[in-house]
């Protein structure tokens, strides 16, 4: 019966220690790591509705519009905590047809980027590449320029 009495005793008291040491404490640090976590998520979506109100009210005040062919993209940058935005117009006149890209920080309204496919209306689509430069980088195709402005598009 001391035998049963003295291993009752001792298996409560690991538990107890295992609560106390380990469970409790690791409890109450995931607690205050999900309200930490919930701040930080509120903080990051009022920071990229902030760059999405501000893109569209740069793109408004440009002359831009939302028809077919124009439109723009928005993103907030974490890893440089700046807000860029791609703006695609497309115009159709006279048989030509022109696409333009221009890659902008939405806060310091600088163009960083452009992209140009232009086609006079004598060749197939595939028969044009397009060209582009970002940051005194140019280049030629599609490719090239979704990879240049990945590192503010991106992150």
């Amino acid at each position: 019966m001391k035998k049963i009495i003295v291993i009752s005793i001792t298996i409560l008291s690991a538990v107890g220690c295992y609560y106390f040491l380990y469970y409790l404490p690791h409890e109450i640090q995931i607690k205050n790591q999900s309200a930490e976590t919930r701040k930080l998520a509120k903080f990051d979506i009022d920071i990229q509705k902030a760059c999405s109100e501000a893109s569209e009210k740069l793109y408004l005040r440009e002359g831009n519009s939302h028809k077919v062919g124009n439109d723009y993209e928005c993103h907030h940058n974490k890893k440089l905590n700046k807000c860029f935005m791609v703006i695609s117009n497309m115009d159709m006149s006279g048989g030509a047809t022109t696409i333009g890209k221009t890659l902008v920080d939405v806060y310091s309204h600088q163009a960083i980027g452009d992209y140009t496919w232009h086609n006079p209306g004598d060749k197939k689509y595939w028969e044009i590449t397009p060209t582009w430069s970002v940051q005194g980088e140019y280049g030629e195709g599609e490719d090239g320029w979704v990879e240049a402005i990945r590192k503010f598009m991106e992150g």
